[in-house]
């Protein structure tokens, strides 16, 4: 097969089958070798593979009624959910089975796992208000979160943050309590 064309019209669905059928149809060895030589083959086409899958849905989708873009929409918001489900349960699962001195160190990873996810939901809120932000004319100056601060300029640094902080709070109050 050429690989140009693998990679142009491949979608997950293919991958999935040729991994499948590479593991499972060949007898060229032990499982562990059929394994490792399939993934290898088609795990670098899954980049390409999910970007065509995901055009082909967007123009399915686009074709479609209303309510064909409420399933789509229904479908992954549920897929969503189990697999986030199916994390939990796994991480909860892999702890209780684990010896004592993994457990602690699972916890640190736990805590460290909710400590990361709510550091980079903050840098996305932050990006969504800033682009809100431009969006309503707001200036703010380019250098208000530099981290190569003179002591002197660290009250004038901290006033500037104060004042995009008042920003956005009213932002909020806009967004929020407006009828």
């Amino acid at each position: 097969m050429n690989q140009e064309e693998d990679e142009k019209g491949v979608t997950l669905f293919d991958i999935f089958n040729r991994i499948v059928t590479a593991i499972f149809s060949s007898d060229n060895g032990p499982l562990i070798q059929r394994i490792r030589g399939s993934v290898s083959e088609n795990v670098p086409l899954i980049h390409q593979a999910s970007k065509n899958t995901a055009r082909n849905v967007y123009s399915w989708t686009r074709k479609g009624s209303p309510l064909r873009a409420l399933l789509v929409v229904s479908v992954g918001t549920i897929a969503l959910l189990a697999l986030t489900g199916l994390l939990v349960f796994m991480v909860f699962f892999v702890a209780a089975a684990a010896p004592t001195p993994l457990i602690s160190h699972g916890w640190i990873g736990f805590f460290w796992t909710i400590w990361l996810s709510n550091n980079e939901g903050s840098k996305s809120c932050q990006r969504s208000l800033s682009r809100q932000g431009q969006q309503y004319q707001l200036i703010l100056p380019p250098d208000m979160f530099s981290t190569t601060m003179m002591p002197d300029e660290y009250s004038y640094s901290q006033e500037k943050k104060a004042y995009f902080y008042r920003i956005i709070l009213n932002q909020l109050s806009l967004v929020f309590l407006s009828p």
